[in-house]
């Protein structure tokens, strides 16, 4: 039988009754896991002493005395029954080692969990996408997760171009978060200052301060460049000697986010731009790249002048 509530009613020549009854068996026990995946050494979180693992099981009545048993190599891990609290198993691993811990109490079947001690040093993030590089004060970093184990270990990156050169940190850099101590997760936050193109970032994970001892090593490839919609080049007017040339177009061009004194828009459909010379007049057509670190080239593929 389990433990529950239940409501009984009773019915009799029109007149109902009902009541909860709760039913609690004598005796009780089981645990929160069957299975825990830990490496050596590691610490829980906001533990005040030592290195482990909590487990919690529940035991009735409070009385009930629980026993634990390990099967498998004796220096894999130790435990520490009802610390830091009651009803709670310490779980310390010592070295790598699988072992089985069996808990039994009075009047309840056994409870089994298997424990696999090891490193498995794993690094995974997201990769194959494009960031924006930074121009205006309110462009924000390109930011991702990552999932790292155990947490305890150390991560470097090398950023280099699609030529295989290195890429200083002027023109791009990483930062990356400390992990979650229990999760292993974190962020990594991407600043591009200019167009790059393609960007190959590898990632290494090491132990402690030797980062000479890599235990995995990840590849992200991403592209750095503007939106299509932000990489197109339109040109613009400026007048110099003359007067009758493109007029009564308006005069709001801008570049790079501010007025450009005394610019007049050029009318333009889809690539094609049209405007009129007058006879003899003298004037200039800038190109405005709306971002002045654009590093894709461009070039004008073909002009031809209209006579009046």
């Amino acid at each position: 039988m389990n433990d529950g509530e239940v409501v009984v009613t009773a019915v009799l020549g029109g007149l109902v009754a009902s009541c909860i009854v709760v039913v609690e068996a004598d005796y009780h026990f089981s645990i929160r896991f069957r299975t825990l995946n830990m490496y050596p050494g590691e610490k829980p979180d906001g533990s005040p002493r030592g290195t482990g693992r909590d487990v919690p099981f529940e035991v009735k009545p409070v009385t009930n005395n629980v026993n634990w048993f390990v099967t498998g190599e004796s220096d894999v891990v130790t435990l520490e029954p009802n610390y830091p609290m009651m009803n709670n198993l310490r779980v310390y691993a010592l070295k790598e080692g699988r072992v089985t811990v069996q808990g039994t109490a009075m009047g309840s079947p056994p409870q089994i969990m298997t424990i696999n001690v090891a490193w498995r040093f794993s690094f995974n993030t997201k990769s194959g996408f494009n960031i924006k590089p930074l121009y205006y004060d309110d462009d924000k970093p390109h930011v991702e997760q990552y999932t790292i184990y155990p947490p305890i270990s150390e991560l470097k990156a090398t950023v280099k171009n699609g030529t295989g050169s290195l890429i200083p940190a002027s023109d791009f850099r990483i930062v990356i978060s400390d992990p979650d101590p229990v999760t292993g997760q974190g962020n990594i936050t991407y600043y591009a200052y200019k167009e790059l193109g393609q960007v190959i970032i590898t990632f290494q994970q090491f132990m402690g301060n030797d980062d000479t001892d890599i235990k995995s090593t990840t590849e992200v490839r991403l592209l750095s460049q503007y939106d299509p919609e932000d990489q197109r080049i339109t040109p613009f007017f400026l007048r110099y000697d003359g007067f009758y040339s493109n007029t009564n177009l308006n005069k709001t061009q801008y570049r790079d986010g501010n007025l450009f004194p005394g610019a007049e828009n050029i009318k333009g459909s889809g690539q094609n731009y049209e405007f009129n010379l007058g006879d003899g007049e003298s004037h200039f057509i800038l190109f405005d790249r709306k971002y002045s670190n654009f590093g894709l080239l461009r070039r004008i593929l073909f002009c031809k002048a209209k006579p009046f």
